[in-house]
């Protein structure tokens, strides 16, 4: 109940714009493994609010929330892979994470995977 009591509160600060003090709620769930708190802070450093800019960091956290197959970070993390962003160029990850989010009924990733097969 603590973790979503927590997490809520970062997702009330981030509503409110305010980046910095989300992060500071979901810095410590997602280092206690919290899959969507991992996501969160992913995508904080992907987009840099509320910190610097940073795929590469970015990436990690979105890998540690894929390993626990969530397919936003399936997902996001597949998409830096298609870019480059971050990590290596990698198209055979990146459609092996849009599989595995579009598996789990992430539309965005099925468009996705649809499109790279037609490729």
């Amino acid at each position: 109940a603590a973790f979503a009591e927590d997490y809520a509160a970062g997702e009330a600060a981030w509503q409110r714009g305010e980046h910095a003090a989300a992060l500071a709620q979901w810095l410590p769930l997602a280092e206690a493994g919290q899959a969507r708190a991992q996501f969160a802070v992913g995508l904080a450093y992907d987009r840099g609010q509320g910190v610097e800019r940073d795929a590469a960091t970015a990436a990690r956290w979105y890998r540690r929330a894929a390993a626990q197959e969530l397919a936003d970070a399936e997902y996001n993390l597949a998409l830096l892979y298609l870019d480059g962003r971050g990590v290596k160029q990698d198209l055979e990850e990146t459609v092996r994470l849009f599989r595995a989010a579009a598996e789990r009924g992430h539309l965005p990733a099925q468009v996705n995977l649809a499109y790279s097969y037609e490729q």
